[in-house]
């Protein structure tokens, strides 16, 4: 019998973190030892990220990114490298969607 084999073409190195979004269950994010932060919806497309910083890693030496945290609150994620350096980023486009938990 075939089992199911899935391979993402897009990470170049190693993944160091992976968070699913916590208002948003068909998304997460991933980075990597190469710079890269990916972000995936599995509603909107299965086979490549929706989102990728940097979106051409040609020629780049980036730091690691060692961490990524999606808001509770807010379409908001963060992420962190090796350097101690922190990006924020904020999703466009998805306020619609957006339900915030009941406190």
């Amino acid at each position: 019998s075939c089992k199911g084999f899935y391979k993402s073409l897009n990470l170049f190195d190693e993944v160091y973190d992976i968070e699913w979004n916590p208002w948003r269950s068909t998304m997460f994010g991933s980075v990597a030892k190469d710079g890269r932060l990916e972000i995936w919806d599995l509603s909107m497309e299965a086979n490549d990220p929706i989102f990728t910083d940097p979106e051409d890693l040609k020629d780049k030496e980036l730091p690691a990114r060692k961490t990524i945290k999606f808001s509770a609150n807010n379409p908001i994620i963060v992420t962190g490298d090796v350097n101690g350096d922190i990006k924020v980023y904020r999703l466009f486009g998805f306020d619609d969607s957006f339900n915030m938990p009941d406190k």
